[in-house]
C-alpha cells in the first residue's frame, strides 16, 4: 500500500485542534481503546502552545458570544415540535377516549407510548451522540418526530387508535434524542463562560413555554377547527419548522473552526487508527468500527459509581410527576366539576412559574450551589399538592401555582449535577441517556399504574384519591432521599453539588487527579453490574406493563 501524501495528515491534525500531531514510534503500539481513552480525554486538556493561529482552547477562554450566541439560540428552539406535540394530548383525555374508544388505562398507554420507547432508545443514542456528536443526533430527531407527528395528524383523522400508538412511539425515537443532543451542545458552547447554570435553567424554562402553549391551545384549535384533529396537524407543522431550524444549525456550525466544533469520539477512533497504523492510508469507516465496538460497551462501564448509586435511587420519582402532569387537567374536572377549557386552562397555569423561576435557580446554583437541598424541597412540596388537589375543595388554582413551583425546581437539580457526577465530557451524552432511560422507565410504570388504579375505582369526585395516595407514598420517600443524598455528597463526593462555580474551581485546582478518581468517584465493576440489573428489571416492567395495559 503506497504512503499516504502529507497533504491528509495535514487535514486530519486541523480537525482535532487539540491532538498533538502524530509521530512514528519504535515503541510498542498501544491499543486502540486505550488511544481512544487518551485522545478524547485531550480534546480539552491540550497546552495553548499547540493551537494553530486563529483558533482557542474554550476550556480555558470559553467560545466568543458571536459562536456561542447564535448557537445556543438556535439549540433552545430544537424542542418546539416535541414539546407542543407531548403537551397536547393531555388536556384532549376525555375527547380522546370517547373519539377512540379506550378506557383510562389505555389512554395512559397512549399518553406514555413516547415514553415506553425511550425507556432503551436514550441509552444507546447517548453512546451514539458522543461517537458521533450532537448535531448528527439532532438531525436524525427532528426527521423521525417529524414522521411521528405528520402519522399522529393521520391517526386522529381516521380515529385510529393502534395508529397513535404507532405514531407516539415512532415520536418516541426522536424526542429524548433531541434533548440529549441539547445537553451535550449546552454543555461544550458554555464552556469557560461561568453560565452553566443559567443556560440549563433557561432551557428548562422555553421547555415550559412550549409546553404551555400546547396545553393552552389544545382545546381551541379543537373548538375553533370543529376537529380535535386539527390540534395534531398545528404539531407537524411545528415540527416541520424545528426540521428547518436544526438543518440551519448544522450548516452554520459548518462555518466554524474545528476548535469550535463538538470532538466527537469518530474523530478521536480515527486519530487512535492513524496511530495504530502510522504510514499507512487512512482507516475506512468500517475497520475504525471493527476496532472501535468495544467503546459502545465500555462507555457504560466508564461510568463512575455515585452516578449509577444517586440515579437509581431516583427510580419512579420522575413518574410520579409525569403521572402527575398528564393527568391534572382531568383530575381537576373530574374533582371540582370544571368544564374541559376551564381545566385545560387551570392546569396549564401550572406552567408560567417555572419559565422565570427555573433560570433563576439555575443562577442560584452558579453562584450558591447547595443542588440537593433542592430535591428535598421539591417533594415536599408535591405531597402537599397531591393532598390538597385529592382531599381537599379548595380552588384548584391553589394546588396549580403550588405544583408550578415544585416544577420549577423537579428538574434542574439533576440536570445540573449530572456533569458533576460525571466530569469526562466524553461520557456525558451516554450519562444523560441513562439518566432519560430511567425517568422513560419511571414514567411508564407509575403512569399506567395510576391508569390502572383510576379503572379500579368507582368515578366520581373521589375518582383520583387512590392515585394521588400512590403519588404521595412516592414522594414521601424522596424527602428522605433528598436529605440523604447531602449526607452522601459530603462522604463520598467531597462535597461538590452544594460547591458554587468558585468553590468547583478551587477544588478542581487542589485536588489531584487521584484524588477526583477515588473512592464512589471512579467507575467501580460491582456497582456498575448491579446498576446496570436494575435498569434491565424496570425497562422489562416497563414494557410488560404497557403492552398488557395496551391489549
Amino acid at each position: 500500500m503506497s504512503p499516504p501524501s502529507a497533504q491528509p495528515a495535514k487535514e486530519l491534525t486541523s480537525t482535532l485542534p487539540s491532538l498533538p500531531p502524530t509521530t512514528p514510534s519504535p515503541a510498542p503500539t498501544p491499543s486502540s481503546s486505550e488511544l481512544f481513552d487518551k485522545d478524547e480525554k485531550k480534546l480539552d486538556d491540550s497546552p495553548e502552545t499547540s493551537l494553530a493561529p486563529g483558533e482557542y482552547n474554550p476550556a480555558v477562554t470559553g467560545h466568543p458570544w458571536r459562536i456561542k450566541g447564535p448557537t445556543l439560540l438556535l439549540v433552545l428552539f430544537l424542542t418546539l415540535g416535541s414539546n407542543f406535540a407531548s403537551s397536547s394530548i393531555s388536556p384532549l383525555k376525555s375527547t380522546l377516549k370517547r373519539e377512540l374508544g379506550v378506557d383510562n388505562a389505555q389512554y395512559a398507554n397512549l399518553d406514555t407510548a413516547d415514553s415506553l420507547i425511550n425507556t432503551v432508545l436514550p441509552i444507546l443514542s447517548g453512546i451514539a451522540i458522543d461517537y458521533f456528536g450532537p448535531i448528527a443526533g439532532a438531525l436524525y430527531s427532528s426527521i423521525v418526530i417529524l414522521l411521528g407527528t405528520i402519522l399522529a395528524g393521520v391517526a386522529a383523522s381516521t380515529r385510529s387508535y393502534p395508529l397513535f400508538l404507532v405514531a407516539n412511539i415512532i415520536t418516541g425515537l426522536g424526542s429524548s434524542t433531541i434533548e440529549t443532543s441539547q445537553s451535550k451542545l449546552y454543555s461544550f458552547y458554555c464552556l469557560g463562560g461561568g453560565i452553566m447554570g443559567f443556560v440549563y435553567g433557561l432551557d428548562i424554562g422555553i421547555g415550559r413555554v412550549y409546553n404551555l402553549a400546547g396545553k393552552l391551545s389544545a382545546v381551541p384549535i379543537m373548538e375553533g377547527t370543529g376537529s380535535y384533529a386539527w390540534t395534531f396537524w398545528v404539531s407537524a407543522i411545528l415540527c416541520a419548522f424545528t426540521f428547518l431550524l436544526t438543518v440551519s444549525l448544522a450548516l452554520y456550525e459548518r462555518t466554524f473552526p474545528a476548535c469550535a466544533r463538538v470532538p466527537t469520539g469518530r474523530q478521536a477512533a480515527v486519530f487512535a487508527a492513524k496511530q495504530l497504523a502510522p504510514g499507512q492510508a487512512p482507516a475506512s469507516f468500517g475497520r475504525r468500527w471493527k476496532e472501535e465496538r468495544k467503546y459502545f460497551v465500555m462507555s457504560l462501564m466508564a461510568l463512575p459509581a455515585c452516578f449509577w448509586i444517586m440515579d437509581v435511587s431516583q427510580l419512579l420519582q420522575a413518574g410520579a410527576v409525569n403521572a402527575y402532569t398528564s393527568n391534572l387537567a382531568d383530575a381537576i374536572s373530574t374533582t371540582r366539576n370544571k368544564s374541559k377549557a376551564a381545566a385545560g386552562y387551570t392546569s396549564a397555569i401550572g406552567q408560567i412559574i417555572p419559565i422565570v423561576l427555573t433560570p433563576c435557580l439555575g443562577m442560584i446554583f452558579d453562584r450558591f450551589g447547595r443542588r440537593m437541598h433542592w430535591v428535598t424541597w421539591t417533594a415536599s412540596l408535591y405531597v402537599l399538592v397531591f393532598a390538597l388537589l385529592a382531599y381537599t375543595t379548595v380552588q384548584p388554582l391553589v394546588p396549580s401555582i403550588l405544583g408550578s413551583l415544585a416544577l420549577a425546581t423537579n428538574v434542574l437539580p439533576w440536570i445540573a449535577s449530572i456533569p458533576l457526577l460525571v466530569p469526562d465530557q466524553a461520557r456525558l451524552g451516554t450519562a444523560f441517556g441513562v439518566y432519560k432511560s430511567l425517568n422513560s422507565c419511571g414514567s411508564v410504570i407509575v403512569t399506567v399504574a395510576a391508569g390502572a388504579i383510576q379503572d379500579r375505582t368507582k368515578p366520581g369526585r373521589t375518582e383520583y384519591n387512590t392515585v394521588f395516595a400512590f403519588l404521595i407514598a412516592i414522594k414521601a420517600f424522596d424527602v428522605l432521599l433528598g436529605l440523604s443524598y447531602n449526607l452522601f455528597d459530603k462522604r463520598y463526593l467531597h462535597g461538590v453539588l452544594r460547591s458554587n462555580d468558585k468553590q468547583l474551581r478551587r477544588l478542581e485546582e487542589e485536588m489531584s487527579e487521584e484524588e477526583r478518581l477515588s473512592g464512589l468517584r471512579k467507575p467501580i465493576k460491582a456497582v456498575t453490574v448491579a446498576a446496570l440489573g436494575v435498569v434491565g428489571a424496570m425497562i422489562v416492567t416497563a414494557w410488560v406493563l404497557y403492552l398488557v395495559y395496551a391489549v
